[in-house]
């Protein structure tokens, strides 16, 4: 808590799996990348753990044009074994200047080029997710990667009851829609 980010270009806070009942708030600020990244499931050359992430509480975020990830998925492990990396209980609450939250996967680009299969082979679990006192203050058309930014909130993971509550967007409507802006787009997407 209380912690003001000045452009250090990598995740704010990073959390990976398994974690749980945890408290990020008072923060802002500019990480030019995530500002809050839940992340249950990453790239092996990501993170040291994989695992469920529950009962993590994100509020009083100011984030100057970053994004937060949640992103669940199962681990692949050499030798065959598996780890589901749910996220599920998890509430956002008083969220400013956030360009878009990402609620999917992001396959890693650099396969393609290594032959390393670094992915999930579902889309991921989320569960008993809360977003409430979210404002949106201005659009971003390209996002981090390069990945066009069609809505606020972008998802492509198993979802069972996900709650927004009071999500404003802080402009005029027709600069909203100019921009082919959505409040929530369900559906693939990927740098890949």
């Amino acid at each position: 808590e209380d912690i003001d980010f000045d452009h250090h270009k990598k995740d704010g806070v990073h959390i990976n799996g398994p974690s749980s009942y945890g408290i990020v708030r008072r923060m802002k600020g500019k990480t030019g990348d995530d500002f809050v990244a839940l992340n249950a499931w990453d790239w092996g050359l990501s993170a040291v753990t994989f695992g469920p992430i529950h009962h993590i509480f994100v509020q009083d975020i100011d984030c100057t044009g970053d994004e937060i990830r949640l992103l669940p998925g199962r681990k692949l492990f050499e030798g065959g074994a598996a780890l589901d990396c749910d996220i599920h209980d998890c509430h956002f609450s008083h969220i400013r200047n956030a360009y878009c939250f990402k609620l999917y996967q992001q396959p890693n680009c650099h396969n393609d080029l290594t032959g390393w299969n670094d992915k999930s082979p579902i889309p991921g679990v989320l569960q008993d997710i809360t977003f409430e006192d979210v404002e949106l203050n201005t659009i971003t058309a390209v996002g981090l990667g390069e990945v066009k930014v069609t809505a606020l909130f972008e998802i492509c993971a198993d979802c069972d009851r996900i709650s927004f509550n009071d999500i404003r967007i802080a402009l005029p409507l027709s600069d909203f829609r100019a921009a082919g802006m959505r409040v929530v787009e369900v559906g693939p997407k990927s740098s890949t």
